[in-house]
């Protein structure tokens, strides 16, 4: 089919993206379909999770214009606070112009009432 074709051709230049940032620390990178986001890229590293944002900021910023979102795991160690990782995935998601989703609602407007109380 055409529409893989063209999956797969990005699919390589990303691959090839991701050699060149991450070498034999790159251990797979699959395009994939997600509910929420459509096709996407996921990738697996053996890295700490401060090196992993480190490189994916850097790939989004260089595979930008294929307009396909890339998510990182990491195998290492968790070596960055709960706010550190969160400012990272939100400027991540900022860079695939994606929103943040939530398998259920939520409602901010108790969550604040509760954290005044």
């Amino acid at each position: 089919m055409p529409g893989d074709m063209v999956g797969l051709e990005i699919l390589d230049v990303i691959k090839n993206t991701l050699k060149r940032y991450l070498g034999d620390k790159l251990i797979c990178c699959d395009l994939e379909y997600d509910e929420k986001y459509g096709n996407c890229i996921r990738v697996l590293v053996s890295d700490n999770a401060s090196n992993a944002v480190k490189i994916w900021l850097q790939v989004l910023d260089g595979v930008k214009h294929l307009g396909v979102p890339i998510f990182f795991e990491w195998l290492g160690e968790n070596d960055l606070s709960p706010e550190e990782l969160g400012m990272h995935v939100a400027n991540a998601l900022t860079k695939m112009e994606l929103h943040p989703a939530t398998e259920k609602p939520i409602d901010i407007l108790k969550i604040l009432k509760e954290e005044r109380e």
